[in-house]
C-alpha cells in the first residue's frame, strides 16, 4: 500500500475514534471559508464516527485521493472500513486553516500529534486532496 495511503489511514483511525469521544465541532473556531474548511473536516469526522464509508469516500475526499487509498484488489471503501474497525481513543482538533483560492490547508491536532490536511474546492464544497505529516 502507499505510504500516503498508510497515513491516511492511520489519521483517520484518530478521526474516527474521536467522534467515539464526543469531540466538539472545530468549525466554531472560524469565520467565513475557513469555517466551511473546518466544517469539512468535521463532517469527516462525524462519518468516520458513523462508519459511513461510502460517504467518506464518495463525498469527503476528493476523487483522487479516493482512488489513491486503493490497494491490491481493495477499494477506497474498504480501506477506510479497516481503519475504522482499528480505531481507539483520540481527540481531534482543527487548530490552523489557511485559504488560497481553491486549494486550504489544515492543522489538525489529536493528542501530541499534528498533520495537514489538504482540502480542495469541489463545486460548492471542500474535500480533503491529501495528507502530510
Amino acid at each position: 500500500m502507499p505510504r500516503l495511503a498508510l497515513t491516511f489511514i492511520a489519521l483517520l483511525v484518530a478521526v474516527a475514534a474521536a467522534g467515539c469521544a464526543g469531540s466538539s465541532s472545530s468549525a466554531t473556531k472560524f469565520q467565513g471559508t475557513e469555517r466551511d474548511v473546518a466544517k469539512a473536516i468535521d463532517d469527516f469526522s462525524s462519518a468516520a464516527q458513523r462508519k459511513n464509508e461510502a460517504k467518506i469516500c464518495s463525498e469527503l475526499l476528493t476523487k483522487e485521493f479516493a482512488q489513491s487509498l486503493r490497494s491490491a484488489g481493495t477499494d477506497c471503501e474498504t480501506e477506510v472500513s479497516d481503519a475504522l474497525a482499528d480505531a481507539d481513543d483520540f481527540d481531534l482538533s482543527v487548530k490552523d486553516v489557511s485559504v488560497s483560492g481553491p486549494t486550504a490547508t489544515a492543522q489538525v491536532e489529536n493528542n501530541d500529534r499534528t498533520a495537514t490536511f489538504h482540502l480542495q474546492k469541489v463545486g460548492q464544497s471542500w474535500r480533503i486532496a491529501s495528507l502530510g505529516s
